[in-house]
């Protein structure tokens, strides 16, 4: 049930861009506002109880489709019939392993994620070469070399550059939460980086999250407002709206908690703050009614 309520959302993402998709991250920057608008449509009590921070579509078919657009999605459903295909009618040595690999891949896209996880590019890499027979022949044996050999080098700079950018980020990161120096420190150490990882969401995210644990409330509210672009969850809405709250802007305050609400209904925080901030308003009676839906409000888990 769960699986079907997230593509029920994602297929109100894909119907907004059916063609060219909302590129890499899409689904990061945008899923949960969609999912938001969708529960407070489709308010069924069981389906309000399944809601959760998705981090992932369940299904690698759609997240295609998200990504690049319905043709996309078409043409790897393609890739994979046409190379069953081939598999099961060419001679090949070890058909029935390859075939049954292929279908446990097909099936696993139907309701995982196999592309984030390395081993299976992997176990791609040796169906593809175990697929080319001795039949297959090079027109151009030196040309091709030195095509797949440059292709090969750029990709191995790009998988090095951008594992440079992810350690430094990580080592940030790590080096904030258990480090002793200074917090005027730590701060400098994000605002030196910050110029080369502006267009980085979990950076952005940790940086503004980094900026609400130290005050910096107006600063944070700033970088969030730019991660937004590439990430936009459940627990962003709470750190804005405690930053509203911190810098006493109560009503943008009780718009975000409403938001984190409306992303994942059967959470109780959301509410608490809001009665909080009704309470700092002195508007006694919207507090009561939320102390009260929180009272009746029903456990996910029992």
């Amino acid at each position: 049930d769960g699986r079907f309520l997230i593509w029920n959302v994602c297929k109100e993402m894909i119907a907004d861009k059916p063609l060219w998709g909302w590129g890499f991250g899409g689904f990061d920057a945008q899923y949960m506002n969609y999912q938001a608008e969708y529960l407070s449509v489709h308010s069924k009590p069981s389906m309000l109880l399944l809601a959760d921070d998705t981090k992932s579509p369940f299904n690698e078919f759609i997240h295609v489709a998200i990504i690049g657009g319905i043709p996309c999605a078409l043409l790897f459903l393609c890739v994979i019939a046409l190379t069953l295909r081939h598999v099961y009618y060419a001679d090949l040595e070890h058909r029935a392993v390859l075939f049954g690999l292929i279908v446990v891949f097909l099936v696993w896209c139907l309701f995982g994620y196999p592309f984030d996880i390395p081993f299976v590019w992997l176990i791609i890499l040796f169906c593809f070469l175990s697929v080319v027979t001795d039949e297959f022949r090079i027109s151009f044996p030196k040309f091709s070399f030195t095509a797949i050999l440059f292709a090969g080098l750029f990709i191995l700079y790009l998988l090095v550059k951008n594992g440079i950018h992810d350690y430094r980020r990580v080592h940030l990161q790590e080096s904030a939460m258990n480090s002793s120096k200074e917090y005027e420190q730590i701060l400098d150490n994000y605002e030196a980086m910050y110029k080369d990882f502006s267009n980085d969401g979990p950076f952005l995210y940790n940086y503004a999250a980094m900026l609400h644990l130290y005050g910096e409330y107006e600063r944070s509210i700033m970088v969030f407002n730019e991660c937004s672009e590439y990430i936009s969850d459940y627990n962003m809405m709470l750190l804005m709206g405690d930053n509203y709250q911190q810098i006493n802007a109560l009503d943008s305050a009780l718009v975000y908690y409403k938001r984190a609400g409306d992303m994942i209904p059967n959470r109780f925080l959301p509410l608490y703050y809001q009665m909080e901030v009704y309470k700092e308003q002195g508007r006694s009676n919207e507090a009561n009614a939320i102390a009260k839906r929180i009272i009746q409000k029903e456990n996910k888990f029992k």
